[in-house]
């Protein structure tokens, strides 16, 4: 943590991250279940992997580094120069046989021991920087590597150096090459057949010697070991490479040549393998250490039984002499391919003609599905049994169904009528209900119903076995039922063994009720305006109608300018009405002049003169003149009282406007209601 550190040691930490179990999911997870885990050490299993600590460690490797520190102290680092020398005996030996290793590394001068780790280094050729390979570490004690062995010698005739990595004070060095031949060792090559549970991914048997077909995962899997039959994955022995090829009987298995990984096995993962002995032969092609070698299993594989439903149809029953399908679904628990073969369908022991088609319909949990159909006709009625026959494959077991019964009938048709179909309240009506076939015989059998009123079911129905017009074998049913509602009522036929069930079209019965009905004489008129139009109404009792009718005018008549009146306004039981439309006749209105108060004097002096020629004497007439012109100004004030000339105009108020109308007439009784239309023209 100083500053000054190039590198940083991290010692709390892991990286065990989550992952998810099961058979495909990630290795090393803490669940062998389908579910979420975290990542632990193999050989540990209860440890995250994997935890930090100090100086290297898986989690974090070397730690962290401080770049700027590190290039800046590069320089500065100074080693002191070492010798490493290297001594091996034998120096020929076969492959896997264990070799004598003395190491010394001292210092070139000067005091001080190294120390840290000396690897052996085996180089094939004179470029060791391209083909050098690791043997073996050794750490060094006191200097010096001394009684050691190793038997990771590969094979082949080359040079091997002891390779001294350095420590903190001394440098790294190399020593001479020292020559060794190693000769092949002869393999063992061990083959098998690993059992994998589907659901879990856990190995069920890590041998398989014998299996039915499909019920779970497989594995074909082969080790190369040395000649004490070891073989690396598990044991401290050098590790083969090359291929393995594999055949089943001759033939190879899947793409057929598989390379060795770095643990010295193959594995051939899920081969699709047949029914049937399987013998398997594998050869392994050797390399430069291991000669090569063969190795055979012989497995036992039968065939996955099947499970093959009861043959169906779409309907139950089918008519006769229709085209008709059959289908069955093939079953069986296999992670394998698809069933083959053929299924075969059987009538009452009879094979029904035709190949059927078999249209796989997947994989669930396991299970393969395959459905089978055939399109045949049934000349003959009756219950009939049908069975559905699997012939199997190379990999799946035959089967046959258990039987499915099947009718097959005959077409009818079945129709309803009722009389009257219009009743009172308490009267009844008859129901007749006709099934009719297109055969001779047999006689359709069965039952009949009628259903649709709440007062069906009650009583009996009738059956009588008649003939149509055409001779055909007829069913004829009756029932008499008095109403409860209007209603539309149906007949049900039940069917047969040789006839099918069949329901009819409805049949409305109508349950009367007290009523009224309105009607209009003439059903309009035609008028002016300023005239009036009468338009006689009469209810009529229905269905025993008994009450009192009250007839209303609109509340808002549409006819501008006019009225309606009725008379009467109410009948019992049944009766007329007046309805009277009244329209306005257009008018039209004078001024009245003005009075004036005062006379003018022109008005004046004509009254004078008159007066004057009206004189005879001097004093008769002046008595006289007096009257008359009392008289006349009297006049003339009356006629300015009068006169004066008018201030308005003349107006004309229009009528009812012409135009075609219709006024509702509403006519109730209790909870009944009813309205009549009547037109009225105005021209």
């Amino acid at each position: 943590t100083k500053p000054s550190c190039t590198f940083y040691d991290i010692t709390t930490s892991n990286n065990s991250v989550a992952c998810f179990g099961g058979f495909g999911g990630s290795p090393s997870c803490s669940t062998s279940t389908f579910s979420i885990g975290i990542m632990v050490d193999p050989a540990n299993t209860s440890q995250p992997a994997w935890n930090a600590g100090a100086g290297y460690d898986m989690a974090t490797g070397l730690g962290s580094v401080n770049a700027a520190n590190l290039v800046n102290n590069w320089s500065s680092v100074t080693f002191a120069s070492t010798t490493t020398t290297l001594a091996l005996s034998p120096a020929t030996i076969t492959h896997g046989q264990a070799v004598n290793v003395n190491v010394t590394v001292a210092p070139k001068s000067g005091p001080g021991t190294p120390s840290g780790d000396v690897s052996l280094v085996a180089q094939a050729n004179s470029k060791p920087s391209n083909t050098t390979t690791g043997v073996g570490t050794f750490t060094l004690s006191s200097g010096s590597v001394s009684g050691a062995t190793t038997n990771m010698l590969p094979g082949g005739t080359y040079n091997v150096m002891a390779h001294y990595a350095g420590d903190g004070t001394f440098g790294a060095s190399d020593s001479t090459p020292i020559q060794v031949n190693v000769t092949k060792e002869n393999s063992e090559l061990l083959v098998s057949l690993v059992s994998i549970d589907p659901n879990t991914g856990a190995v069920t048997n890590p041998n398989t010697t014998s299996a039915v077909y499909g019920s779970s995962l497989f594995i074909l899997r082969a080790d190369v070991a040395n000649s004490s039959g070891q073989n690396c994955s598990n044991n401290p022995v050098p590790c083969p490479t090359g291929q393995v090829s594999f055949t089943n009987n001759g033939q190879p298995i899947d793409k057929g040549t598989y390379a060795l990984n770095s643990k010295g096995f193959t594995e051939d993962q899920f081969p699709q393998l047949s029914a049937g002995m399987m013998s398997v032969v594998a050869n392994y092609s050797g390399d430069t250490s291991y000669n090569a070698s063969s190795g055979t299993a012989s497995v036992s594989i039968t065939p996955a039984t099947t499970y093959i439903n009861s043959p169906s149809t779409h309907d139950n029953p089918e008519p006769v002499g229709a085209p008709v399908i059959l289908f069955t679904v093939l079953t069986s628990f296999s992670y394998g391919a698809t069933p083959t073969g053929t299924v075969a369908f059987y009538v009452d022991g009879t094979p029904v003609p035709g190949t059927a088609t078999l249209s796989p319909q997947g994989v669930g949990n396991g299970y393969q599905y395959v459905q089978a159909t055939l399109t045949t006709t049934v000349s003959t009625s009756g219950n009939k049994s049908v069975t559905a026959t699997y012939s199997g494959d190379s990999n799946y077991a035959p089967s046959t169904s258990t039987p499915a019964n099947i009718d097959f009938v005959y077409p009818d048709r079945l129709t309803a009528a009722a009389n009257p179909a219009s009743v009172l309240p308490g009267a009844q009506v008859t129901l007749t209900a006709f099934l009719d076939t297109t055969n001779k015989s047999p006689a359709p059998t069965g039952s009949v119903y009628f259903y649709g009123d709440s007062a069906l079911g009650s009583g009996t129905v009738t059956l009588t076995p008649v003939t149509d017009v055409n001779g055909n074998a007829a069913l004829q049913a009756s029932e008499t039922y008095t109403p409860s509602q209007t209603a539309y009522v149906y007949a049900q036929y039940s069917g047969d063994v040789n006839y099918e069930q069949h329901s009819s079209p409805g049949v409305l019965v109508t349950l009367l009720t007290p009523d009224f009905s309105l009607a209009a004489n003439p059903t309009g008129v035609t008028i002016s305006p300023g005239q009036t139009g009468k338009i006689t109404i009469t209810a009529a009792a229905l269905y025993n109608f008994t009450g009192t009718i009250a007839f209303q005018c609109p509340t808002f008549l549409t006819i501008p300018k006019a009225t309606c009146t009725l008379n009467p306004t109410t009948v019992a039981t049944s009766g007329n009405t007046t309805l009277t439309i009244t329209t306005t006749a257009p008018t039209t209105t004078y001024p009245i002049p003005s009075p004036r108060w005062f006379i003018t004097g022109s008005e004046v002096v004509v009254i004078g003169v008159m007066l004057l020629l009206l004189i005879p004497t001097r004093k008769r007439r002046l008595k006289r003149a007096y009257s008359v012109l009392l008289a006349g100004t009297l006049a003339a004030f009356l006629l300015a009282c009068g006169g004066g000339g008018g201030s308005g105009s003349v107006n004309h108020i229009p009528g009812t406007p012409p135009g075609n109308y219709s006024v509702v007439i509403t006519a109730t009784s209790g909870q009944l209601s009813h309205t009549i239309i009547t037109p009225v023209n105005v021209q």
